[in-house]
């Protein structure tokens, strides 16, 4: 009488999901890897004797969107293949962002109305990061919410049957996401909301952004004013005092984010070629 021996099949799909998933932990641990090691040298260029606050910028933000790529890409790997089967839910996503869009313009053509007294759309890139600005206040409890579920998730991945090594990359990456979300909740509720501070800012971003440091106008002094076109013909221009920092006290600030007087008035003139 032969010897039976019976053959356990293997899921060979759930093998390959299961490997395909930890290949995606270790490229995103990489990335909040990253993400830590940029926020800490921002912490510490910021806390130095000798700070530079554009320095400060670029990590900062360079770390918040790394931040921001690692929980999409956790989204993606848990609900992701879930999500392709509601189309209908991704269509009104995709609506309600167009909407969001649509009343943060709203809200950013009335602030750069409202310092400038003259059509926004003289100043695109202004407008463009003003209703970001204005997007990510609408979206303020929505950042905190992601936050707080970052952190409920490194907290209940700990108990979960995953492998330890699963259990270290997924908490470490929640853990980045939180840290994330808290410091852009933090700048939306100190900077965006706060009505004076945006207001400065906008009016700095627009000085960077849209107004020409050196006029061609023989009536408008380069060295003291700036200017943007008003008419395409540019017959008129809208002059606007240049921002000197001579007397700096907050040398550990970004520059867009130090304070700054606005002017009541721009006065628009013809320009004298």
């Amino acid at each position: 009488m032969s010897d039976i021996t019976t053959v356990v099949p293997r899921n060979d799909k759930q093998t390959q999901e299961d490997e395909k998933f930890e290949e995606s932990l270790k490229h995103l641990v990489v990335v909040a890897v990253v993400c830590a090691v940029l926020l800490f040298a921002a912490v510490a260029v910021s806390n130095s004797d000798t700070p530079h606050p554009d320095l400060f910028a670029i990590f900062m933000s360079i770390s918040l969107l790394l931040g921001i790529y690692t929980f999409m890409a956790l989204m993606e790997i848990k609900i992701g293949r879930h999500l392709l089967q509601w189309k209908s839910t991704l269509i009104l996503w995709v609506a309600s962002l167009a909407c969001l869009g649509y009343f943060a313009k709203i809200r950013a053509v009335s602030d750069i109305n409202t310092i400038f007294h003259i059509d926004a759309s003289l100043f695109p890139m202004t407008l463009l990061v003003t209703t970001i600005f204005h997007s990510g206040s609408m979206l303020h409890p929505v950042v905190i919410g992601i936050g707080i579920i970052s952190f409920i998730s490194a907290l209940a991945v700990i108990r979960s049957d995953r492998s330890s090594a699963q259990v270290i990359m997924i908490a470490f990456c929640n853990g980045v996401n939180a840290f994330a979300c808290l410091v852009i909740a933090l700048f939306i509720a100190y900077k965006v909301n706060d009505e004076g501070s945006r207001m400065q800012m906008i009016y700095r971003i627009a000085h960077v952004a849209d107004f020409n440091s050196f006029s061609p106008c023989k009536n408008v002094n380069p060295a003291g004013f700036s200017s943007v076109y008003v008419d395409a013909n540019r017959y008129l221009v809208l002059i606007a005092p240049k921002i000197e920092d001579i007397l700096n006290f907050e040398p550990r600030r970004f520059s867009v984010f130090r304070s700054v007087q606005i002017p009541k008035e721009f006065p628009v003139q013809r320009c004298a070629y």
